[in-house]
């Protein structure tokens, strides 16, 4: 929706199609855009392999490629438009550490549940929270994994495994997005510990954000924005390059930031936003 009305803000036509994690559909869809002729090609990978091979095909027909949201390793794009993706994980342990503060634990174990291996900025999301929570020494990381593909049923039995080995002993949970959170929450409120463990999540979606208000969960919001400001070919220029370069691979990517945002329990009701999809009294 963001998108599609940024485009026809900027007047700029655009076909937008979503492979919906299907990374077969993902190949198919590049295909019928390389083959369509468009002149620029934005896309979010859903792993650098698929990334890649869409991106060469692309770049061979001399189509403009953006990365959005993730960036492609060893991909050909011409720019890069995302968050900062470090700066997200550490916006996050450090909601976690505040939360876990304000329960009165000084001290404390902590379970992270990163994103998928094979996304790099679920790499960039833990490393932010591991330059937060590494330094305080009280607290413990006492079992941390990932989980494939970002996949929600999976996190479920992941979360359900680590809670078990550590035998229910957990103070606060980094769950590197809204939809592994929503799968932690589920087995602390099995155990009768959900809205006790501060939990992390990210997207801010309106499901999660009825997790906040029924179980104090702690997120970090991430807002779209600058996808226009590349795909504008008056906006294309070297000083938009110079604002901040990722590397991929051996290429210099010119990269856009989009601004990010901490929201707590507290902030939603002072907001009076949403809690189960209507408009909070």
């Amino acid at each position: 929706q963001y998108l599609t009305e940024a485009f026809a803000a900027a007047g700029v036509e655009a076909d937008i199609q979503n492979a919906n994690g299907d990374k077969a559909k993902f190949a198919t869809l590049c295909d019928q855009f390389v083959s369509g002729g468009v002149s620029v090609l934005l896309m979010v990978n859903l792993d650098s392999e698929t990334g890649k091979a869409c991106s060469t095909k692309a770049t061979a027909q001399g189509i403009k490629v953006i990365d959005y949201d993730r960036l492609t390793l060893g991909g050909g794009a011409s720019y890069y438009v995302s968050f900062d993706n470090v700066a997200v994980g550490t916006k996050i342990g450090e909601g976690l550490v505040k939360c876990m503060q304000d329960n009165g634990d000084t001290t404390g174990a902590v379970v992270l549940l990163n994103g998928s291996p094979t996304d790099n900025n679920a790499t960039l999301f833990s490393q932010g929270a591991h330059s937060v929570l590494d330094k305080i020494s009280t607290y413990k990381n006492v079992a941390e994994q990932a989980v494939p593909d970002w996949d929600n049923e999976k996190a479920v039995t992941i979360f359900e495994q680590l809670y078990t080995k550590v035998d229910g002993k957990v103070d606060g949970v980094y769950a590197a997005n809204d939809g592994l959170a929503g799968g932690v929450i589920s087995i602390l409120k099995k155990n009768g510990q959900a809205g006790k463990v501060p939990v992390t999540g990210q997207d801010a979606t309106v499901e999660v954000l009825a997790l906040h208000l029924d179980h104090g969960q702690v997120a970090a919001e991430h807002l779209a924005g600058g996808a226009t400001d590349v795909v504008e070919p008056t906006e294309v220029d070297d000083d938009l390059a110079r604002r901040r370069c990722r590397r991929s691979g051996e290429i210099e990517v010119g990269a856009v930031g989009a601004r990010i945002a901490r929201v707590t329990r507290e902030e939603l009701v002072d907001r009076h936003l949403v809690h189960g999809g209507q408009p909070m009294e």
